[in-house]
């Protein structure tokens, strides 16, 4: 049995397996008489600004899109695609894969995540809170890890404990900033205008193709990191004009994001690691170190593909499902905020929504609205908490109901031709 990790951020798509990275793909996607996307669609995100999409990860749910095109309806069909063609490219080389979600997802758009990666057709086996592999091989006995990493519109913290039986535990989460990447991106192409529109009143955002040119030129410059020449070109009508990124633009760029950054770590009693994504943006190490005297590293892609590596032996052979989310983890056992694998005369996992199609519904409150075509679901209300009531041709785990019944997960409820599985996903 393989196991593989896919890490899901709201900026990326990162495929791993046997100690090596099969796919990076950025989240972006075109339409141009079919959606494509990945790098393609990057190269066209400022060319079909009308035809693009970036932030149906960042943002995940089952709204309409502004514009639906071509079949799709929805930012959830955007991923559902992505995340489908990955898998269907890469699916020979794994039977069980591990999810690392990005880190600001509520249990809603967990759910949702979930349930179109089951309906893609992937073999989840559980996810995996964001940091926490990377943080095993960093956090001390005696003091926290904080492990700080940023998205699309926000900086994240995670804190992670050793605890007397070695397990590496989540311990709280928290934003650090409103701002992120797409701020800083959006930021820094400003400035640059306005420095052409000073020197020769050119204005690259007026025309569609220096546009472009600007997006990627600012893109690969912070994928480059800090060791670059800070310089983004741009060639029009046969003229290459140069900007160099003063260190002025960016702090104007970032805005109040290192600032509240560096305060929410000032005088914070922990290490702290941040991850590769924000090391991307000059002088991020300089200003965390304004706001703590705590030991500061940096972390790469290898640490992510060498620490899932590391993690194999704990995460092989434990029976989790697909919902559940892996806040704990020691060498040879696997803890969850569900449970901590099949013990005898164990409670209940009770169920948290119902799964169909892809779709997943919480059942936390009778009152909640159905589908149509669940008609003959009908939930109420009992001391311990909601409760599946019994109905003519309602059957659970193909047994018959007498009385109201707390639904666990994993109970397969069936009614007519109707099949919906009860999931655990856990906050």
């Amino acid at each position: 049995m393989t196991l593989a990790l896919l890490e899901i951020t709201d900026q990326s798509l990162a495929l791993i397996c046997d100690g090596e990275l099969l796919a990076f793909e950025p989240c972006y996607a075109t339409f141009r008489g079919d959606w494509v996307f990945g790098e393609l669609a990057r190269s066209m995100q400022r060319l079909r600004p009308q035809e693009s999409q970036a932030n149906y990860l960042a943002q995940l749910s089952t709204e309409s899109l502004a514009r639906p095109m071509g079949h799709l309806r929805h930012r959830a069909d955007l991923a559902y695609l992505q995340i489908k063609a990955l898998h269907h490219q890469h699916q020979h080389r794994y039977s069980r894969l591990f999810v690392v979600a990005p880190p600001q997802y509520d249990v809603t758009q967990l759910s949702l995540l979930l349930g179109l990666a089951e309906t893609a057709g992937l073999p989840i086996a559980g996810f995996i809170e964001a940091g926490l592999l990377e943080s095993r091989a960093h956090v001390k006995p005696d003091r926290d890890l904080l492990y700080i990493d940023v998205g699309r519109h926000q900086v994240t913290a995670r804190t992670y404990r050793e605890g007397s039986d070695a397990a590496v535990t989540l311990e709280a989460r928290q934003t650090l900033s409103d701002r992120g990447l797409s701020q800083l991106v959006e930021g820094l192409m400003q400035e640059v205008q306005q420095s052409l529109i000073n020197a020769d009143r050119f204005d690259p955002m007026r025309r569609a193709e220096t546009e472009q040119q600007l997006f990627e030129g600012v893109l690969s410059w912070l994928e480059q990191g800090n060791q670059q020449t800070a310089e983004v070109t741009l060639m029009h009508e046969d003229r290459l004009r140069r900007v160099t990124i003063t260190d002025a633009m960016l702090r104007v760029a970032t805005g109040r994001m290192l600032s509240q950054v560096t305060e929410a770590v000032r005088g914070v009693n922990a290490d702290v690691v941040i991850n590769h994504r924000l090391h991307q943006i000059p002088g991020v190490i300089e200003q965390l170190r304004l706001g703590t005297q705590s030991k500061i590293e940096v972390l790469t892609q290898t640490d992510l593909i060498e620490a899932f590596a590391r993690s194999l032996e704990a995460l092989d052979g434990e029976n989790l499902d697909p919902g559940q989310r892996i806040t704990s983890l020691r060498d040879s056992t696997v803890s969850t905020e569900v449970r901590q694998g099949p013990i005898e005369n164990q409670s209940p996992v009770l169920a948290t929504h119902l799964l169909e199609n892809g779709i997943a519904v919480p059942i936390d409150s009778a009152s909640v609205s159905w589908p149509a075509h669940w008609s003959d679901l009908r939930f109420v209300d009992e001391t311990e908490g909601v409760a599946l009531a019994p109905a003519q041709g309602l059957w659970v785990n193909d047994h018959s109901l007498n009385a109201p019944t707390r639904l666990q997960a994993g109970d397969a409820i069936r009614v007519g031709s109707l099949i919906i599985t009860a999931i655990r996903v856990t906050p």
